[in-house]
């Protein structure tokens, strides 16, 4: 992967990345600056993040998919009697 390539993804991660906005202009701003390295580690830890940010947000899915079942299911018990 060329720094290019590290460079550009790093700044599409940063975007969504749950990190201070201080820390992410101070990250936009040395990207050009850092050693391959130290970038490739940066990407590595936002990906991880990335990763974890979307299982959560599964899991939220699911967890309210099944409330929804389980309040619906209360509705027709509650109507039938």
């Amino acid at each position: 992967m060329t720094r290019k390539e590290i460079e550009k993804q790093v700044g599409k991660l940063l975007k969504t990345s749950t990190i201070t906005d201080h820390n992410k202009k101070m990250l936009e701003s040395l990207l050009t600056t850092m050693k391959l390295p130290v970038l490739k580690k940066i990407l590595t830890a936002l990906k991880k993040e990335d990763k974890k940010m979307k299982q959560l947000s599964d899991k939220k899915d699911r967890i309210q998919l099944k409330y929804k079942i389980m309040i619906e299911k209360l509705c027709k018990i509650q109507l039938s009697k």
